[in-house]
């Protein structure tokens, strides 16, 4: 039972991460990602924090807010490719403005 919970505080932490990071890439804010979900801010909050498990029950309409499969939402790391390609993109936009 203990490593049950155990894995299920990992995963809702992999998914908070991620569900940050995938907000961002979109640039909304946790109220617009709430409205999506038709949640309350602080819901989704905890969701980010990975307090919340409530992130399974809205599984599929996050992965069809963000474009991602279901694979890519439970994958660890996801936010750092994302984040990764975030910053290759500002950093092409400011070689361009200094070009």
């Amino acid at each position: 039972m203990f490593i049950f919970v155990f894995k299920m505080l990992i995963m809702n932490k992999i998914v908070g991460d991620n569900l940050k990071v995938l907000r961002k890439s979109k640039n909304m804010s946790q109220e617009e990602a709430a409205d999506y979900l038709q949640i309350s801010q602080s819901a989704y909050a905890r969701m980010e924090r990975g307090e919340s498990t409530s992130w399974a029950i809205h599984f599929n309409k996050i992965c069809q807010i963000f474009e991602i499969s279901p694979e890519e939402l439970v994958r660890k790391g996801l936010g750092d490719s994302v984040y990764e390609s975030l910053m290759n993109t500002e950093r092409q936009t400011e070689i361009a403005m200094l070009g």
